[in-house]
């Protein structure tokens, strides 16, 4: 009967020896899960941070190229200006060269822009042919 109980002793303690280590295992995977979840928070983080820097970018870029679009409406505007100038001014090659230019401005511009442009374009090479062909200054 002292073998049973040594066997049974010996028993429980082996299982004991066990469930120590299976807890030090569940330990050890609870440990390692929460570094991976600090580990993924962080990459969320960088992420975040990462989506919104190139917001940030597109944005300014996207305010450049406005600004930049403005600044060639606004030029094509001011050549337009003095296309018309130059028909009332008898200045047929002057306002040819303004014609010119303004082609060349306006495939800079986004297409929504181009339309109004080449509406003025095109008013603007009607009264230089109607002068040319009558040798009048053309109201403006």
């Amino acid at each position: 009967m002292n073998r049973a109980l040594i066997a049974a002793v010996a028993a429980v303690g082996l299982f004991a020896l066990g469930c120590d280590n299976k807890t030090d295992a569940e330990k050890a995977a609870e440990n390692t899960g929460d570094k991976a979840a600090k580990v993924l928070e962080k990459a969320k983080d960088h992420s975040e941070a990462g989506t919104d820097a190139a917001k940030e970018r597109a944005d300014a870029l996207e305010k450049g190229a406005k600004d930049g679009a403005d600044a060639i409406q606004s030029n094509i505007d001011d050549l337009i200006g003095k296309a018309k100038a130059a028909v009332k001014d008898q200045k047929w090659s002057d306002a040819e060269n303004y014609v010119k230019q303004i082609d060349a401005a306006k495939n800079k511009l986004p297409e929504t822009a181009r339309a109004k442009v080449d509406a003025a374009l095109a008013e603007v090479k009607k009264l230089i042919e109607a002068g040319k062909a009558t040798g009048i200054s053309m109201p403006k």
